[in-house]
């Protein structure tokens, strides 16, 4: 065979020129003729990565930890494969032993941050973020990750800062104007958030970016404007079911506000066939639309599902329309909870005071 290292050089190369398959062909004929060195395995490894072969590179850099236990690059190239398969307890343990070695690489602490993120352990993951920025290293997606995380963690105007940053790296982004309309819209900020949703829009075209800007529009009152731009939502790509869903319970909010209940009725069955059916959320806009159609028993289970679901404290307008649900009917039995309705409006505002 042609010397080793000149063919293991070309593979390299060719792999740094993305052309990843040619590479793994390369790699693959030398490993027929040595199967004992560490360094193949795992530069097949990261071949196998760059095609998205995720289970198969971990197995390549398994067996060149296996071959050499103080390869040090192979554990932080398994630690990215892992994040990747979401095994993320595996990859702060290959994580670890690669800053055994190397305690200098800021890519170590971005991966460490990352993991974390996929466990929605998002102060850990924030403090290896912020990690990163201490070292003399220009990695471009830093600050969108610094910027997600806040979001988590609902330090939004500090989010907003981070996602600035990114912006000024890469302006191209339509996510990030996405994310900056959220963060305006938790804060209430909905003609700030609508001027980011027009920025995502011009940036692309889809169901999340047009649902975005008609739930700023409903919420600023503009009814039959927010109705135009979710339409265009149902005419776009969702990226997921949720996100379909979501634009579901919209287009039942602004129909209701529009005098058309039974038909937001409909579409908030199919927010919650799309969706989480136990979705706090889901459930607020449904009790709100059953009790615009009188049925106030189905009203009460729904609002006491959204109190039951919700991982925040209950707000003030679904307390007011228990209070108000209770007031309409007497005598329910209600078998969605132990605690009767009085109950749960006490335990409720004690929670929130």
């Amino acid at each position: 065979m042609e010397d080793k290292q000149k063919i293991f050089e070309e593979s390299q190369s060719l792999y740094f020129s993305t052309k990843f398959n040619k590479a793994l062909e390369l790699i693959d004929d030398l490993l027929e003729a040595d199967d004992s060195n560490s360094d193949y395995h795992n530069h097949k490894g990261n071949c196998l990565r760059q095609l998205d072969k995720n289970k198969e590179a971990l197995e390549s850099f398994e067996k060149a930890i296996s071959l050499n236990e103080n390869n040090e690059l192979c554990y932080l190239n398994k630690a990215q494969v892992l994040c990747l398969l979401d095994q993320n307890d595996e990859a702060h343990k290959s994580l670890e032993k690669y800053l055994n070695f190397n305690a200098e690489n800021p890519f170590a602490y971005f991966l460490k941050g990352k993991a974390y993120f996929n466990q929605n352990k998002f102060l850990f993951a924030y403090e290896n973020f912020k990690k990163v920025l201490n070292f003399d290293f220009k990695y471009t997606l830093i600050h969108y990750w610094l910027g997600v995380t806040l979001k988590e963690l609902k330090y939004y105007e500090e989010a907003l800062t981070e996602f600035d940053l990114h912006i000024e790296q890469t302006p191209d982004d339509f996510f990030i104007y996405l994310y900056k309309a959220h963060c305006f819209m938790k804060q209430n900020k909905f003609t700030e958030a609508l001027i980011e949703s027009d920025k995502a829009i011009g940036k692309r075209n889809s169901g999340e970016t047009y649902n975005t800007k008609a739930f700023c529009l409903f919420n600023l009152n503009r009814f039959e404007e927010a109705l135009i731009e979710i339409e265009k939502a149902f005419a776009s790509i969702f990226d997921d079911d949720f996100n379909m869903a979501s634009a579901y319970k919209n287009r039942a909010l602004i129909i209701f506000k529009l005098g058309r209940p039974r038909e937001a009725l409909n579409d908030i069955n199919k927010a919650l066939e799309n969706g989480n059916k136990s979705n706090s959320v889901f459930c607020e806009a449904k009790a709100l639309i059953l009790n615009g159609l009188e049925n106030y028993e189905d009203a009460i289970y729904d609002i006491i599902k959204a109190f039951e679901n919700s991982e925040e404290k209950p707000k003030l307008e679904n307390l007011n329309l228990m209070k108000s649900l209770i007031n309409k009917i007497k005598g329910i039995s209600f078998t969605s909870s132990s605690q009767t309705p009085n109950e749960i409006i006490k335990d409720l505002e004690d929670c929130n005071n």
